[in-house]
């Protein structure tokens, strides 16, 4: 396969039995969780170029990837232990559920890497992420979270100048629903480097998933830790 195609992006999944055979061939793993009871899943991918040069991963790019892909894993592991009712539960009035905040991620990860740095059309609506309920599944809200990732991957996969500015739209009548004070008229997006949407997006996706974890805590039955760490 890799022989046949000029360049490009392979994917494949896996269970640990295999990985070290695509390992072995090339591929960068990363960790899907455990997908199934007792399975944990890999993701395989290898970047495939006949020109000369072969396509290579940033190394900053492949730093933020394994690190969202860590706190995904951690996500998943949350929604897994709740009940389908507690995924969407609120502490309080005034506080999200896990069900908005993995909502809220996704949106934040699709405008900026997607459609920001990707190109792709501009669909996120912020204010919906905090006010609907019961809307997803906890299957639905992981398809979600992983299909932005897979989208995220495929871009970023490819990016080699982080200097480069990349403009990030969002809707001014929306953003301003969520905030005490205005912005000014006319401004609908921002202008960065690609390093530092990747570094805004990451410390963003780690600063939720800690809620999340915390939240999970909170509401699962038993004291079972969500990551490697007890505490």
């Amino acid at each position: 396969i890799i022989e046949k195609i000029d360049s490009g992006i392979l994917f494949a999944e896996t269970d640990r039995d295999a990985l070290r055979f695509y390992q072995k061939m090339g591929f960068t793993a990363h960790s899907l969780g455990e997908k199934y009871p007792g399975v944990e899943r890999f993701k395989c991918l290898y970047s495939i170029s006949h020109s000369g040069d072969e396509l290579m991963t940033h190394p900053f790019v492949d730093h933020v990837l394994n690190q969202m892909n860590k706190q995904l894993e951690r996500i998943e592991i949350c929604l897994n232990r709740l009940t389908e009712t507690q995924v969407w539960e609120k502490l309080k009035p005034g506080t999200n559920s896990i069900g908005n905040l993995c909502v809220h991620l996704a949106g934040n990860e699709y405008q900026h890497f997607v459609s920001g740095i990707g190109g792709k059309p501009y669909i996120r609506e912020r204010t919906n992420e905090f006010v609907q309920t019961h809307t997803k599944t906890k299957a639905e809200l992981i398809e979600l979270l992983r299909n932005v990732r897979n989208e995220s991957e495929a871009i970023l996969q490819s990016i080699t100048d982080l200097d480069r500015e990349v403009f990030v739209y969002y809707d001014l009548e929306d953003w301003n629903r969520m905030r005490d004070r205005q912005d000014r008229e006319g401004a609908n997006g921002y202008t960065r480097t690609i390093n530092l949407h990747l570094f805004q997006v990451a410390e963003h996706y780690g600063y939720h998933s800690g809620q999340i974890v915390l939240l999970a805590k909170w509401l699962q039955d038993g004291e079972d830790p969500v990551t490697e760490y007890r505490h």
